[in-house]
């Protein structure tokens, strides 16, 4: 009878999107992280700060979105559909999309071990390198996708911080070396 009048066709009504702590972890540590950097670099003078600030008022745009993202109201219904897709949040702690830890793991090796190879050949030649092993190895992408997004990025990339920004991107110890 009470279910009757909650709904008016006799159905149970949806149960409620439970939120999990964990769905919070990797947006507010993210969040954090910005805060401090974005903070840190008004330390810096005034062109070696437009750079970062462009890119961590950026983030503060994105993460914010994601936080919203997953907080279970309308909006935040609304947005993960737009930028999640049916992809659930990631869980730091408890795997991803019911995938081990070791996967987690793994993903945090490839990032240090790309901003290990930016210092060593520099950042140009990583962008495409990294955007097609992480294209084919976690976004099971085909090998054109892989390429083709690679070249896009790395295109972007160029212009954007060579041509419209005028900064000279780093070359990396081997590059910096051979040509100075």
């Amino acid at each position: 009878m009470m279910v009757a009048l909650q709904n008016g066709k006799g159905e149970q009504p949806p149960e409620p999107e439970n939120s999990d702590w964990q769905d919070y972890i990797a947006p507010v540590v993210a969040m954090a992280l910005t805060l401090f950097f974005l903070v840190a670099s008004y330390r810096l003078s005034e062109k070696a700060r437009m750079v970062p600030l462009l890119a961590l008022y950026a983030n503060v745009v994105f993460v914010s979105l994601e936080l919203l993202a997953r907080i279970p109201t309308k909006l935040g219904r609304s947005l993960r559909r737009v930028l999640l897709g049916n992809a659930p949040p990631i869980k730091i702690l408890g795997g991803y999309h019911g995938k081990p830890l070791s996967r987690e793991i793994a993903a945090i090796v490839l990032i240090v071990s790309f901003c290990a190879a930016v210092q060593v050949v520099g950042i140009l030649p990583m962008v495409p390198i990294f955007v097609v092993f992480y294209m084919l190895a976690w976004a099971k992408k085909s090998l054109r996708s892989a390429l083709l997004a690679a070249l896009v990025i790395s295109v972007f990339v160029m212009l954007l911080f060579e041509v419209v920004l005028g900064v000279r991107l780093y070359p990396g110890l081997l590059l910096n070396n051979l040509f100075g």
